[in-house]
């Protein structure tokens, strides 16, 4: 069965499409078929370098869905801020994962996201929150207890326990200059520190393609073997950290 992988930050330049496209390549190299909606222009990555992976640049606000059964993973690249497309994609998904840059422009967009994806769960109930992964921090981590950076990451670590679980998705010049030569920066570096993330999320979307495996993601995909989802979770969560800013 086809896993649908939402990757969205209504936030404007929030690395969402350089993240979406690192990460299904790099499940494409662990063997996935994977299929990459976005409206950037990176049809030409569905090249003989990525053999697994395929790409619809059409916007995933055209994504229809519904054909999609030939791929492992279908990933979504949510670049609209029009929350009635995000609502509409995320009520076709399986997971959504939150790229959030440190800055503390972020913490607002974080709560319209999860905003917007506990109303989309009163449809689509099976929609999960895999991760919050951060990005964008070219600079490394602040020795300033009180930066802004440091404060944006702490909120949500207090708020959010258990989500951010990967690897800090680091900017750097390399990273970058791979999107505009069209390569992933798997391909131009697979140690680094953003490769090493994405391999890293990756792995735990499709653990191993051993049988038993394969039989952990079939359960995972159809919600069997996993605990019922807390009643309320996302509006607890997202209503906790709305009100942070309701006076602002």
């Amino acid at each position: 069965m086809t896993a649908k992988i939402a990757i969205y930050n209504p936030a404007p330049k929030s690395g969402s499409t350089l993240f979406c496209l690192n990460l299904a390549v790099a499940l494409a190299q662990r063997g996935q078929k994977v299929l990459l909606v976005t409206g950037s222009e990176m049809s030409d990555l569905a090249s003989s370098s990525y053999p697994r992976l395929s790409v619809s640049a059409s916007g995933t606000e055209n994504w229809q869905g519904g054909s999609d059964d030939q791929y492992d993973f279908v990933m979504l690249d949510i670049e609209s801020d029009q929350p009635a497309i995000a609502k509409s994609v995320l009520s076709k998904s399986d997971e959504v994962i939150l790229p959030v840059p440190a800055t503390r422009y972020s913490l607002k967009a974080l709560a319209a996201a999860l905003k917007l994806i506990s109303e989309v769960r009163a449809g689509n109930s099976n929609l999960k929150l895999h991760a919050i992964v951060e990005t964008k921090r070219s600079e490394g981590p602040s020795t300033d207890d009180d930066s802004p950076e440091n404060n944006t990451m702490e909120t949500i670590r207090s708020l959010y326990p258990g989500l951010l679980k990967y690897p800090t998705v680091a900017d750097s010049d390399e990273y970058y200059d791979s999107y505009q030569n069209r390569k992933s920066i798997i391909e131009v570096d697979p140690t680094n520190a953003p490769s090493a993330a994405f391999q890293q999320i990756a792995e735990a979307l499709a653990p191993g393609d051993d049988a038993e495996g394969v039989k952990r993601r079939a359960l995972k995909r159809h919600g069997k073997g996993q605990p019922p989802a807390k009643d309320g979770f996302f509006d607890i969560l997202s209503d906790k950290f709305s009100s942070l800013f309701s006076s602002k």
